[in-house]
C-alpha cells in the first residue's frame, strides 16, 4: 500500500534516519506508524503543504498498533502555517491506543500547525483510558500561533513533558482566535521545568490560558483531565491567565 510521507517507517523495526533534509513533501513528513525502536536524527523538514508532519500511530481511528520506542532527536519539524478550515492539521501527532508508548521526542524545534503543534490523542472509551502512554518530550521549543501548541486529548495519559520552551501559541491571527500553551484533558501525565510564555488569545473577550486544564460532559471519551503533576514550571507573559480550567 502506498505511502505519502517522505520517510515511510510503517511496521518497521529498528531503522535509523540522520542528517538529510526534507523540503517541500508530496505529503508527509515521516510515518511510523506500526514501528518500533526506529529513529529520526538530525532531520530539516521544512515547507509542508497541507498534511501531517510526523505520524506516530494510527490517525483518525479506533486501531491499536504497537507503536514503540521510536525516537526523534535534534529535529527541525515545520508544519503548516495557515489556517484552512477544512481539516486538522498536526505537526507533530501521537495518536492511536495503549501499544502507542514509550517513544521519545528530544532536542526538536517543533512550529506552525493548522490545528495542533504536537497532538497525543487515544481512541477513546467508555470504560478506561486507551491511548499513548509514556511517551516523552523534552527538551523541545514548540511553538504555534495559530492554535495549541501542545495537546493532550482523551485517552492520552502518563506521558512526560519537561524542559521544554512553549510559546506564541494562539495569537488570535487564525478564525478560531483561541489557543494555549499547553492544552489537556489527560490523566496522570507529569510536566516539569517546563517554560510556557506568551500564549493565549489575544481577543480580550476570549482570553485563554498558558496551561488549560479541559473538563468536558463527554466524560464516556475522558474530555476531562484528572491527576495530573506539575513541577516547577515557569508560566509567565501569557495573555490569559497562567493556568485556567473550564
Amino acid at each position: 500500500k502506498g505511502s505519502i510521507a517522505a520517510i515511510d517507517l510503517r511496521d518497521k523495526l529498528y531503522v535509523k534516519v540522520k542528517g538529510i533534509n526534507i523540503i517541500y513533501p508530496l505529503g508527509r513528513y515521516a510515518d511510523l506508524t506500526g514501528a518500533s525502536y526506529c529513529t529520526l536524527e538530525d532531520i530539516l523538514m521544512d515547507k509542508i503543504n497541507k498534511e501531517q508532519g510526523i505520524t506516530l500511530g494510527t490517525y483518525g481511528t479506533p486501531e491499536n498498533v504497537e507503536t514503540s520506542y521510536n525516537k526523534i532527536l535534534r529535529c527541525k519539524i515545520h508544519g503548516y502555517p495557515k489556517y484552512t478550515g477544512d481539516v486538522a492539521l498536526e505537526t507533530l501527532s501521537i495518536f492511536g491506543g495503549n501499544k502507542v508508548h514509550s517513544n521519545l521526542v528530544e532536542d526538536c524545534e517543533i512550529i506552525n500547525a493548522d490545528h495542533v503543534a504536537i497532538n497525543l490523542k487515544g481512541a477513546g472509551h467508555p470504560n478506561k483510558a486507551i491511548g499513548p502512554n509514556h511517551n516523552i518530550i523534552r527538551l523541545c521549543t514548540v511553538s504555534n500561533p495559530l492554535h495549541h501548541s501542545l495537546q493532550e486529548s482523551y485517552g492520552a495519559h502518563s506521558n512526560l513533558y519537561e524542559l521544554n520552551h512553549i510559546l506564541q501559541s494562539g495569537d488570535g491571527k487564525s478564525p478560531e482566535n483561541d489557543g494555549e500553551g499547553i492544552h489537556l484533558a489527560p490523566l496522570n501525565s507529569i510536566f516539569r521545568f517546563n517554560t510556557i510564555e506568551s500564549s493565549g488569545s489575544t481577543d480580550s473577550s476570549r482570553l485563554e490560558s498558558g496551561i488549560g486544564l479541559s473538563w468536558n460532559k463527554l466524560r464516556e471519551k475522558f474530555y476531562f483531565a484528572g491527576n495530573n503533576k506539575f513541577y516547577n514550571n515557569n508560566i509567565v507573559n501569557n495573555r490569559g491567565s497562567g493556568i485556567g480550567i473550564s
